[in-house]
């Protein structure tokens, strides 16, 4: 995930708790951290939960975010293209 790692570190959690948090293997939780495997949806609800952040956080920088779309209420993923509605307020 493009913000996984930066956001582990805003939240002072490392790959082993999040691993214990998520009951996944530390090897695992490398794996998303460094891009060689992208968490399906619902781990990503558990992930998006745990550090109370929406889910579109790890796909880009809200600041960023709202640089960008100032008057827009819509993204686009990085990933697959399609059109993200969010909301712009912070969780």
């Amino acid at each position: 995930m493009v913000r996984l790692k930066e956001i582990m570190k805003e939240k002072g959690i490392t790959n082993a708790q999040l691993a214990k948090t998520l009951g996944y293997t530390t090897v695992a939780i490398s794996n998303m951290v460094t891009g060689k495997a992208s968490p399906a949806i619902k781990t990503l609800e558990k992930i998006s939960d745990s550090f109370d952040v929406p889910m579109w956080h790890f796909f880009i920088d809200p600041k960023t975010m709202l640089e960008q779309n100032r008057n827009e209420s819509h993204i686009t993923c990085p990933h697959c293209g399609k059109e993200i509605c969010v909301s712009i307020t912070a969780k």
